[in-house]
C-alpha cells in the first residue's frame, strides 16, 4: 500500500471524528510520509491496516475528550506505551554510545596517525634531499664523479618521491578526515535523535 492510498483511506475511516479532529490527524500523518521521504511507501506498510490507525485515533480522541487539540497517536508498535518506547530507545542510545564512542576514538587516532606517518614520509625524503645536495657538494671537494653523481642522484630520487607524494597523500587526509566527520556526525544525530539541518 502506498501513502496515498493509506491517507485517502485513513481519510474514509475518521467519519466518526469531528472535521477538525480529522483534519488534525491526517495532517499529523501526511506530515509523517513527508518526513520520511522516498520511504513513505515503507513507511505506509509499516504503519498497517488504515482502519486499525484509524480506529486507534478514534479511540484516543473518546478518552481525551472532544477538543481539536487532540494529537493523533504516535505510529508505534502493536502493544507498545510510550513509556516503553522511551525505555527502548533509552536502550538504544546506550547500546550506540558503548559501540560506537569507542569506534570514533579508534578512527580519529588512526586519522592522527595516518597524518603522522605520511609527514614523516616527506620529511623523511626531504631531508634526504638536504642531505644528498650537501654530501655531493661536500663530495666535489675531494671524492671521485661516481660518488658526487650517486649523492645528487639520490637528492634527485628523494626531491622527485616527494613532489610525487605529497599531493595523494593530501588528498587521502582530507578524504579520510571527511569520512570520518560523516560519521562522527552521524553518530551525534542518531544519539541525540535530531536531523541535521539542510
Amino acid at each position: 500500500m502506498t501513502a496515498s492510498e493509506f491517507m485517502q483511506r485513513l481519510a474514509q475511516e475518521l467519519h466518526g471524528l469531528s472535521a477538525q479532529e480529522r483534519d488534525d490527524a491526517l495532517a499529523y500523518y501526511r506530515e509523517y510520509f513527508e518526513e520520511a521521504g522516498p520511504d513513505a511507501d515503507a513507511a505506509a506498510r509499516a504503519l498497517g491496516s488504515p482502519q486499525i490507525v484509524a480506529q486507534r485515533i478514534i479511540a484516543e480522541a473518546g478518552r481525551t475528550g472532544s477538543t481539536s487539540a487532540n494529537v493523533p497517536p504516535k505510529p508505534r508498535a502493536a502493544g507498545e506505551s510510550k513509556e516503553d518506547y522511551n525505555v527502548i530507545r533509552l536502550v538504544l542510545v546506550i547500546l550506540l554510545i558503548i559501540v560506537l564512542v569507542p569506534l570514533w576514538l579508534t578512527l580519529w587516532i588512526l586519522w592522527i596517525s595516518m597524518i603522522c606517518v605520511f609527514v614523516s614520509i616527506l620529511g623523511g625524503f626531504a631531508v634526504g634531499t638536504v642531505a644528498g645536495v650537501i654530501a655531493g657538494i661536500a663530495a666535489l671537494t675531494g671524492g671521485t664523479a661516481g660518488t658526487v653523481m650517486w649523492f645528487f642522484g639520490t637528492a634527485l630520487l628523494c626531491l622527485g618521491l616527494v613532489l610525487l607524494l605529497w599531493k595523494p597523500f593530501l588528498d587521502l587526509t582530507v578524504l579520510s578526515f571527511k569520512g570520518i566527520r560523516a560519521l562522527t556526525e552521524w553518530g551525534v544525530q542518531a544519539i541525540s535523535g535530531k536531523e541535521k539541518k539542510a
